[in-house]
């Protein structure tokens, strides 16, 4: 006899169906200086553990933006690391005003990297990463932010904009100039004069 499926078994399929999502999000914002003591993994456990103790205290009807609050609360479990691991100097100002790690242009870099790495094309990237390093670093924090959630946590616009706290409009235009601008550096001859 199968036991049919409740609210728990659905939880942990959110969980396992998420688990890719919430380890690029966390590898995207994880700093350099901890990846040797710290894995993506690991804050990700951390979180499913304080998601799994959280859950059944949610109000009904948050059905909708489980994802989001799973997100949450794997950012918030990133910024305890870092501070756990990195002490005070991850205490200052200027990231105290915003409320969770940003996707860093250097972990992007080695995201869309990695995303494009048969061994042909290895030998002719060099030059390639360098304009996608000097793109990514002209990006504004948010714009970068955008590009992490949509293109490797695989979030929609609203579900990004919801996450930023900004307008969907405002995270659809982020999206697409980011994409524009990394084109135009990446692909430098597309205005037309070609022969």
């Amino acid at each position: 006899m199968e036991v049919p499926a409740g609210p728990a078994d659905d939880f942990g399929r959110l969980l396992e169906e998420n688990r890719a999502r919430m380890n690029a999000a966390v590898r995207l914002r994880l700093d350099a200086r901890v990846r040797g003591r710290l894995s993506a993994s690991d804050v990700v456990q951390d979180a499913y553990l304080e998601a799994t103790r959280r859950y059944g205290s949610l109000e009904p009807g948050a059905e909708a933006s489980l994802v989001l609050w799973l997100r949450f609360l794997v950012m918030q479990q990133l910024q305890v690391a870092h501070r756990r691991h990195l002490g005070a100097a991850v205490r200052s100002a200027s990231l105290e005003a915003r409320p969770f790690p940003n996707a860093s242009a250097e972990n992007l870099l080695e995201a869309f990297a990695a995303s494009d790495s048969t061994p042909s094309r290895i030998a002719v990237q060099s030059e390639r990463l360098e304009r996608l390093r000097a793109g990514l670093n002209e990006l504004d924090p948010l714009s970068r932010e955008i590009l992490a959630m949509r293109h490797f946590e695989c979030l929609s616009n609203r579900e990004a904009a919801q996450a930023l706290g900004i307008k969907e409009s405002t995270a659809s235009q982020r999206y697409a100039r980011a994409l524009l601008r990394l084109r135009d550096l990446l692909e430098p001859n597309t205005g037309g004069d070609a022969v």
